[in-house]
């Protein structure tokens, strides 16, 4: 089964940023990002790293896999003094989502191993706190 994944995006925010953001704030993470197969593991640089478009289907880019695909993407941010925002669209079974290893949110439950415990298929935006972006080089969602 593969995950249709549709615009993500990221943007400054404050407590009282309403929900409409105005476009100039927004930039989006649409593009080539970087997937690996594996239910175990975590988001380090171990094992083999493969081009994944996004928004895209995996079956219709040659991705044939039931599991765990872990998903990463560079992006840089102008002003670390204040929250970030992003948006995850609607996925398909469960997700982790990870700031600079720093884990911000999650949707569904994924067990220890990589199975699937219980899935959540809504879309959220998750704050990136600034304690947790680099103001001095790539940040990797």
């Amino acid at each position: 089964m593969g995950a249709l994944i549709l615009t993500v995006w990221v943007s400054p925010v404050s407590a009282s940023t309403p929900v409409a953001l105005p476009s100039a704030q927004i930039t989006l993470l649409d593009g080539t990002w970087e997937g690996r197969l594996s239910d175990t593991g975590g988001s380090s640089d171990s094992g083999h790293w493969q081009p994944i478009r996004v928004p895209g289907n995996l079956p219709f880019q040659g991705v044939k896999y039931d599991g765990v695909l872990w998903l990463r993407v560079a992006f840089t941010v102008a002003d670390t003094s204040q929250d970030y925002a992003v948006r995850i669209p609607m996925a398909a079974n469960a997700y982790e989502i990870f700031v600079n290893g720093v884990e911000v949110g999650r949707r569904g439950r994924i067990g220890p191993n990589g199975e699937l415990l219980e899935k959540d298929l809504r879309s959220h935006v998750y704050r990136l706190p600034k304690e947790a972006l680099r103001a001095d080089g790539p940040n990797v969602l």
